[in-house]
């Protein structure tokens, strides 16, 4: 019963406005690799075939459920190398996995924000702190990572990750190294002022513009500029803590304390002193947001309840299964394809 909604293909002039889209049969195939027949199509705009299956997250993959089981590997703190050595694949077989995972998370997290900006948008008490981590080198290429969360819920906004400028006080083996790495790919800049600014843009994007933004963080200088500069004096309200407090349940920041806890004991690549520290940006940002589809979408907030994060935030009314919820290689298609967990109207 599946209708293409639109053509594939991102050259096709339907995707512009003012061009209707149009479709017709071309028959179906079986794919050996499930036991199925896929229908077949052709945009009459275009006049290239395509079928059910272009649309779906495993297209073109010759091991369709593996990506389910890639899935909840990655949010259990296990490598990449270890993943393919349990599933009897090659490791860049997972790799291509992560990559199409993460996206299809990505796009999926901002889909339904975007929905629910339409509808409002979200409100509540924010929090945003930084997560430090490193790639390939813990003192010569220190990562950051700024994340915003809403401290009832545990609802994961936004997070980013960025450079960080090479530790001080090297000892002569590592300053070395830093000049060479240094006269290979120039000088490590910070990243950390335009991670948070574009975490703040995120956050007031898809704030209820019916009440004031609060936010609570730590006394770092930079979060309080960036948050007066983006959301305005008038629109916010800030509140700090010392970093130096204890971090237990006292604490005012102990729910993205919580989160990042959370976050290293679930992405492997986040565990300290390992060999498992991620050694590309671009690999921690996929896993981040795979971890993110997880942690919003499919995980009660406790172990006691079966209530997502975004379902007490207001963002979607009910529990997503990660096969709904990785079906489609575009996430706007679990909304509009009869699969929307949205909110119930009331009215």
């Amino acid at each position: 019963m599946f209708e293409p909604p639109f053509c594939p293909y991102s050259e096709c002039p339907s995707g512009q406005e003012g061009f209707p889209f149009a479709w017709r049969n071309r028959g179906r195939f079986f794919r050996k690799c499930d036991g199925r027949y896929i229908k077949r199509f052709s945009c009459n705009v275009c006049d290239r075939r395509f079928s059910s299956q272009t649309f779906k997250t495993d297209y073109r993959w010759r091991k369709p459920k593996l990506h389910f089981r890639v899935f909840d590997l990655l949010i259990s703190k296990v490598t990449l190398r270890q993943i393919a050595r349990i599933q009897k694949v090659r490791r860049p077989t997972v790799e291509r996995r992560l990559k199409r995972l993460g996206q299809v998370c990505r796009e999926f997290h901002f889909v339904a924000l975007a929905q629910t900006k339409s509808r409002g948008g979200i409100s509540g008490i924010f929090q945003m702190d930084e997560l430090e981590t490193y790639e390939h080198n813990r003192r010569l290429s220190p990562v950051t990572m700024p994340v915003v969360v809403e401290r009832s819920s545990y609802f994961v906004v936004h997070g980013e990750p960025a450079t960080m400028a090479a530790r001080g006080r090297l000892s002569l083996r590592h300053a070395k190294r830093k000049e060479q790495l240094e006269a290979f790919r120039g000088k490590r800049k910070s990243g950390s002022k335009e991670a948070v600014r574009n975490t703040l843009h995120q956050l007031v994007g898809v704030h209820s513009s019916e009440s004031r933004i609060r936010l609570e963080t730590d006394r770092k200088t930079t979060y309080a500029k960036e948050f007066k500069r983006i959301a305005g004096p008038q629109f916010y309200s800030h509140s700090t803590t010392s970093s130096r407090t204890r971090r237990n349940k006292d604490n005012l920041l102990f729910p993205i304390n919580h989160t990042f806890a959370m976050m290293r004991d679930g992405i492997s690549r986040l565990v300290r002193r390992t060999w498992a520290a991620s050694k590309m940006r671009g690999k921690l940002d996929l896993h981040f947001w795979v971890w993110v589809a997880y942690r919003n979408y499919i995980r009660g907030i406790t172990v006691m309840t079966k209530t997502t994060p975004a379902q007490a935030l207001g963002v979607q009314g009910s529990a997503w299964d990660k096969t709904d919820l990785l079906r489609w290689k575009w996430p706007e298609l679990a909304f509009t394809l009869g699969q929307s967990k949205g909110p119930v109207s009331t009215s």
